[in-house]
């Protein structure tokens, strides 16, 4: 009868403390998660601003040739992907992905040559703004992207026109 007792007692601790760690990896996982996006919204920060009727993007011309650069879009959504491989991790990144803007609704363009906004229009072709981050263990974050940074000042004062 004893042996039984700690038999089952054993289990019950064996089953609390498995069900305890397993919470407490998902919660730390979940953190993690949050920490992760909060650093690379607030970078991203830096290169979607909101100005006059809409956000505001910059492309650089090292990933294509577009003759427009800079665009304005009502709104986005932002999806992140994580691309972190074992061996990553083995070679002491923490963390290694990407977060995608997709425009929505009406856009245009600024043309640096006739310094004019085009007009709103629906599904602008523009190259898909990335923001690449990775995170290695005891250094800081690391970025790059396919656009460049922008403040409203930034901005032709025809912005508000149309």
């Amino acid at each position: 009868m004893v042996k039984r007792n700690l038999f089952f007692i054993s289990i019950l601790i064996f089953l609390i403390v498995s069900l305890g760690a397993r919470s407490f990896i998902w919660c730390k996982t979940t953190l993690h998660k949050k920490e992760i996006e909060k650093v690379l919204i607030q970078e991203l920060n830096n290169y979607v601003v909101k100005c006059g009727e809409g956000y505001i993007v910059k492309f650089n011309n090292k990933f294509h040739t577009f003759s427009q650069e800079i665009y304005q879009f009502k709104e986005f959504t932002l999806t992140t992907q994580e691309s972190t491989a074992d061996s990553d991790r083995l070679n002491g990144i923490e963390w290694k992905g990407h977060i995608k803007i997709n425009f929505e609704g009406p856009g245009r363009e600024y043309s640096p040559y006739a310094k004019i906004w085009t007009d709103w229009r629906e599904n602008i072709n523009i190259p898909d703004p990335i923001l690449y981050g990775e995170k290695g263990m005891n250094m800081p974050w690391r970025f790059g992207t396919n656009m460049d940074i922008i403040t409203c000042s930034d901005i032709p004062d025809s912005i508000n026109e149309k």
